[in-house]
């Protein structure tokens, strides 16, 4: 491409050898003919401007056949000073030659054809004239576009600077610079700065090295390599062929040396007193030596996810013709308050204890690149509201991994994560990454004492868990395949036999001894005030398990929990029925809860939504299942969930909704008990009207005919609830139902900010910098929205029939406006 340009330059320069008056002539006439035939290619001129010192040649383009959607070259004006005296005595001397705003688009298809190559060997086989001499070859404010479609490559060169000496090193800037990548390898590359240093000589260009600053990558999805500075050498190595066929090479006899190197000269009409000698010192062979690769060698150094800190270094190679290479990156050990300014919205706090240390190994070869590593985390402390409500401080692990990646398949051989003596690993593939992906893996935990695996877990993330002594060991083989064209039939399962496990000493306040007897449960009955009553006989409200109505036992059985009395505590069937339909909506809303896990949350933890919650909600499940009867688990539930405002248990609700004790609820009345959960508050407006409207009495009385498809209902006993109303036991006259939804729509309002309040405080404490990262947005409702709740205000509607789903216990179909999001208060059930 420079041969190009030069020859701009010289046909720019030898209309000084016509008279300034017929110069534009000369050369529009005489010279671009000539250089359209040594070029092959359509080359147009505009304004030509001669002066006594000075030519200007404006709006020049080179076409040909083969260029793309744009010409090969554009240049926007060519600048040359000239000494008029030597060009008198024969010899041209240019001082300097500015091409301005040059734009360069090269292009080379998928059949292998382009439209720059036969330039190339242009510039090998012809001898510029001796006594033409050009100094300085300036390029400014030009920019270049290379596509190769056949290997997927781009390179885009917003701004193109320098000056080409002949016989000099010389430099060209490239600036804002996107390269892009064939997959599997990282898709884009970002430069700010690329700098090539080469020599320009009679023969062909060379390239010594390559200069980068400021470039990006984008290697993982979650790991951008950042601040990327460094150096690239291109090295070739002959094959031992290629130097046999180089002693074959024949001399040239003296006319093809003549004609061989004096081509430019005579091009413009000079002749060479330098070229006979030249060319008796030439030799020539069939073909030129091949190459056994051109290895480009990288010295690199960076940080990360856009930070300037050097905090990384990479060595390695990459073979362009092969489309193969390697690459060693190493991280020295480094703390993280280097980086901080890349960590504000990222769960990472007090960045300046933790440390880290990696490798990560890179080789590309057909079409695959393999990878392997080692990270190693000290001291890591996190905080985010879905992970627990305090910070989670002193976390201390290794990663090492392998695998390979394609383009349409990323395999994980290894991913061995150690922390605290206990290691997991995971293995698995996922294809078809071009549209829904193929996922299969495995989690498997070697032998381990239990005591061991409780303890690998942070200590703030299971708080409540302080103080637990178990005994035996425990292993874990768990296997996930997941098939996101099939997403219901997703299998999750394997052996996790945590019965090996036994509990020595529980701490006091969770202890199933505790439970055993009658205790003291405190509730939050409205923002900010608590309210304690006794879960056994010293309170009037509470209803002992026999003296339960079975309607309602059952009535629970069917929308919370059909196996219940079967399991221990988990369905295994569900957790993956779970994560099918939290994928298929797109975020994880659906647990897979079961009245024990309900029980717990209700009694011995919170209603926050966070994976500390769950962690331990899950252990304390497996410990209660052995110690507490099923009855007992029942009892304590049903005599702590809240059905309403301020009401708690089913004794007080039952004599709330229906003056009537517990055990003389009716099937119909129980199928409404069970209709009021998640939302008691919420679903308070049935009791507002004084009856429930058509609607929610259809949804309650498809919950009956449900109860009667299980057979916790009789024949006899549906057709008498078909003939039976719902009535609730509520004067209008003490509280009109206006005020009645008034005190619910203010109860529900106060809910929500305590909730918004109560996780910027949690902010507050412990990452005040993140609190515009994670305090809740309270979203205006739109006029649509406003007008739909004033005209429906008066009635909550239950979804329709069909607008149902199947219980995360796996034993009921709910209202679809249950997946709707509920007040954020501590609901009594999940």
């Amino acid at each position: 491409m420079l041969y190009a340009l030069i020859v701009l330059a010289i046909l720019a320069g030898a209309a000084v050898v016509a008279a300034p008056r017929v110069g534009k002539w000369y050369v529009r006439a005489k010279l671009l003919p000539r250089v359209e035939r040594l070029l092959g290619r359509k080359v147009s001129l505009g304004r030509i401007a001669v002066g006594r010192k000075r030519i200007e040649v404006h709006d020049v383009r080179v076409t040909g056949k083969r260029d793309g959607k744009r010409p090969l070259l554009r240049v926007a004006a060519v600048y040359s000073d000239f000494d008029w005296w030597a060009a008198a005595r024969g010899t041209l001397r240019v001082a300097r030659v500015e091409i301005s705003r040059p734009r360069v688009s090269l292009v080379r298809r998928r059949d292998g054809t382009d439209n720059f190559s036969d330039l190339l060997r242009l510039g090998t086989k012809t001898r510029a004239k001796r006594r033409l001499a050009i100094k300085a070859l300036r390029l400014s404010r030009g920019s270049l576009v290379a596509h190769d479609e056949a290997r997927g490559l781009s390179f885009d060169a917003r701004t193109l600077d320098g000056t080409v000496k002949l016989g000099a090193t010389s430099t060209l800037t490239f600036g804002h610079v996107v390269l892009r990548l064939p997959s599997p390898a990282p898709r884009r590359v970002d430069l700010d700065v690329v700098e090539v240093v080469g020599r320009l000589s009679r023969r062909a260009p060379r390239i010594d090295e390559v200069r980068i600053k400021g470039g990006e990558l984008a290697l993982l999805p979650r790991l951008t390599l950042s601040g990327i500075d460094g150096v690239l050498r291109p090295k070739s190595t002959p094959t031992p062929s290629s130097r046999r066929r180089a002693q074959h090479c024949r001399p040239l006899s003296t006319p093809q040396r003549a004609r061989q190197t004096t081509r430019l000269a005579r091009f413009f009409g000079y002749e060479s007193g330098a070229a006979a000698q030249h060319a008796a010192r030439s030799r020539v062979c069939g073909r030129a030596p091949k190459l056994a690769g051109k290895r480009i060698e990288l010295d690199l150094t960076g940080s990360y996810g856009g930070s300037r800190a050097k905090l990384w270094a990479a060595k390695g190679h990459v073979d362009p013709l092969s489309r193969s290479g390697k690459l060693e990156l190493r991280a020295a050990r480094f703390s993280l308050d280097r980086i901080a300014s890349i960590l504000s919205k990222t769960p990472v706090i007090l960045p300046a204890s933790t440390t880290v240390d990696g490798s990560l190994s890179l080789a590309y070869a057909e079409e695959k690149l393999t990878y392997s590593g080692r990270l190693a985390v000290s001291q890591l402390n996190l905080f985010h509201p879905a992970l627990a409500r305090t910070p989670v401080l002193g976390i201390s692990a290794t990663i090492d991994l392998e695998g390979s990646a394609t383009a349409q398949q990323v395999d994980l051989r290894r991913f061995d994560l150690t922390s605290r003596g206990v290691t997991v690993k995971v293995v698995g593939k996922a294809s078809r990454l071009g549209g829904k992906p193929l996922i299969t893996a495995s989690l498997s935990m070697p032998r381990v004492p239990c005591q061991s695996v409780l303890d690998a877990i942070p200590a703030a993330l299971v708080p409540r868990l302080a103080g637990f002594k178990l005994k035996g060991e425990l292993f874990a083989e768990l296997g996930l395949h997941l098939d996101y064209q099939h997403l219901g039939r997703l299998k999750l399962g394997g052996e996790l036999p945590i019965y090996r496990c036994e509990v020595k000493d529980a701490p006091a306040d969770v202890s199933a001894e505790r439970l055993q007897e009658p205790f003291d449960h405190t509730v939050e009955s409205s923002p900010g005030q608590q309210l304690t009553f006794t879960v056994g006989p010293e309170n009037p409200d509470f209803v002992a398990y026999e003296a339960i109505s079975k309607h309602i036992v059952n009535a629970f059985l069917t929308t919370e929990d059909g196996a219940f009395f079967r399991h221990k505590g988990f369905i295994r069937s569900q957790f993956g029925a779970a994560l099918a339909r939290n994928l298929a909506r797109g975020g994880f809303r659906l647990g897979a809860s079961t009245i024990s896990m309900q029980m717990v949350k209700n009694v011995l933890l919170s209603h926050e939504k966070t994976l500390s919650r769950k962690l331990q909600e899950l252990f304390l499940v497996w410990y209660l299942e052995q110690e507490l009867t099923k009855e007992r688990i029942m009892e304590i539930y049903l005599n702590v969930i809240e059905f309403g405002p301020g009401i708690y248990g089913v004794g007080r609700a039952a004599q709330h909704y229906f003056g009537k004790p517990a055990a003389e609820i009716m099937p119909l009345e129980a199928a409404f008990f069970a209709t009021i959960l998640p939302s008691p508050l919420r679903r308070y407006v049935q009791y507002c009207r004084g009856q429930v409207s058509e609607s929610w009495d259809r949804y309650v009385r498809r919950v009956l005919r449900r109860m009667h498809s299980k057979k916790r209902v009789t024949k006899e006993e549906m057709a008498e609830a078909k003939k039976q109303q719902l009535v609730f036991n509520r004067d209008l006259t003490t509280l009109s139902e206006r005020d009645c939804r008034n005190q619910v729509k203010a109860a529900r309002k106060a809910w929500r900010a305590a909730y918004v309040k109560r996780i910027k405080d949690a902010v507050l404490r412990a990452a005040p910098d993140k609190i515009e990262l994670y305090t809740p947005k309270e979203p205006e409702p739109s006029s649509r929205k406003r007008r739909r709740r004033k005209t429906s205000s008066r009635e909550a509607k239950p979804p329709r029939t069909r607008a149902v789903r199947r219980s995360r216990a796996g034993d009921q179909r709910k209202p679809k406006d249950q997946a709707k999001k509920e007040t954020k208060r501590p609901a009594s059930s999940r």
